[in-house]
């Protein structure tokens, strides 16, 4: 079949679909508005599937090191997993995932304001090492892991959003910022379910 027929051939439905798909592969979540966010949290099973998770759109901020390591970056985006009864409160967790390059594996911590969150470690692995230009060895690493956060701490959040920082004992820190629509919208779909 020609190139021009399969283009005609196109039905609208196939064309609303994939206009959808592009639009949601494209939502800056940082940008968007409550209800896009909402629209975008999905519910999905939790780990071991023992219960579902409302996870939130990705975010990322990255910052660029010198000497070979590129960027360290973190994706990260706000999680509840569901109540066992409808009585209580879903836990809500900041989940992490750092990539950076570096000679040996960092420890971090989070810090909002003065106060220093604890921060939970799911898995912590070196991804790949090397040696460059015969000058200086180092390793791909990534860290997955999350902090709790409380009802209360998205509730003071929803105007003004919540900024925290990810820092390490090496002064290599990064802001990682949650815009008061993305807690917000994350909300909304907590409270109305699709």
């Amino acid at each position: 079949m020609p190139i021009l027929q399969r283009f005609n051939s196109i039905t609208p439905l196939t064309t609303t679909l994939l206009l959808m798909t592009l639009s949601a592969c494209s939502l800056d979540a940082k940008l968007a508005s409550p209800q896009q966010i909402a629209d975008a949290t999905v519910n999905e099973p939790a780990s071991a599937g023992l219960s579902l998770s409302w996870r939130a759109p990705e975010l990322s901020a990255s910052s660029y090191r010198i000497l070979f390591y590129g960027y360290d970056r973190v994706y990260y985006r706000l999680s509840a997993l569901q109540a066992p009864a409808p009585e209580q409160s879903p836990s809500y967790r900041l989940l992490l995932d750092i990539n950076y390059g570096a000679r040996q594996m960092r420890e971090y911590h989070i810090q909002n304001g003065n106060t220093a969150l604890p921060l939970s470690h799911n898995r912590h692995e070196i991804v790949r090492c090397g040696i460059f230009d015969d000058l200086t060895s180092a390793c791909l690493f990534r860290d997955q892991a999350y902090v709790e956060l409380s009802q209360a701490d998205l509730d003071a959040a929803i105007g003004k959003g919540l900024t925290v920082l990810l820092k390490s004992e090496h002064n290599q820190d990064i802001s990682l910022e949650l815009p008061g629509n993305y807690i917000a919208g994350f909300l909304l779909r907590l409270q109305h379910p699709k």
